[in-house]
């Protein structure tokens, strides 16, 4: 989270003080694409209350993905020297990290899992296969000190956190019968 604090403005004399906000928050969108695979999403935005003041303080949600902690790190480093870096006399910003949230790198235990999955999903007529989206979850904290896991295991669906967002009802049996089938086969393994 990124917070820009200046002093509030009549809305008559906007460039004064707005140009304060939109060059500490400009940079961030064109951090897309630098590095392979990392993503960075302004999912919200807030600045002001009324429409005739240029408001003192603005915030900004930001979310940082990548597909490598090299490049997480890197683009990380950048927001920070962006928000550090002074471009408008008078105004500063505030960088906060919530929830910091690493690459998923699943390395060789996770590909085992993923061999495992596959093979249960076959003798239950349940195609498993691997792949990767990019996706931020609490999974991603556990890869992170090496354990072995899979996400994705539960029924299938679609247009995930929009309006949209569907389950196809048809595949909670099977996909239970899987993870019940994984957990079986890990179990015995231990």
């Amino acid at each position: 989270m990124t917070t820009v604090e200046d002093r509030l403005a009549v809305a008559t004399r906007p460039m004064v003080r707005a140009e304060g906000v939109s060059k500490k928050f400009g940079p961030v969108e064109v951090l897309n694409g630098r590095w392979p695979g990392v993503t960075v999403n302004v999912g919200h935005l807030t600045a002001g209350e009324r429409p005739n003041v240029v408001p003192d303080r603005a915030r900004m949600l930001v979310d940082l993905r990548a597909w490598h902690a090299r490049e997480y790190e890197a683009a990380l480093a950048e927001i920070r020297r962006l928000v550090a870096e002074p471009r408008v006399s008078g105004v500063r910003a505030d960088l906060a990290v919530h929830a910091p949230t690493p690459p998923w790198e699943h390395g060789p235990a996770g590909q085992r899992l993923i061999e495992l999955a596959a093979k249960v999903g076959a003798g239950l007529g349940v195609p498993v296969s691997h792949t990767a989206t990019g996706g931020c979850a609490d999974a991603n904290l556990l890869v992170e000190t090496g354990a072995a896991v899979l996400d994705g295991l539960g029924p299938v669906g679609g247009a995930d956190h929009s309006p949209a967002e569907w389950l196809d009802l048809d595949s909670v049996v099977p996909r239970t019968a899987l993870l019940a089938g994984l957990i079986h086969e890990v179990s015995r393994a231990l």
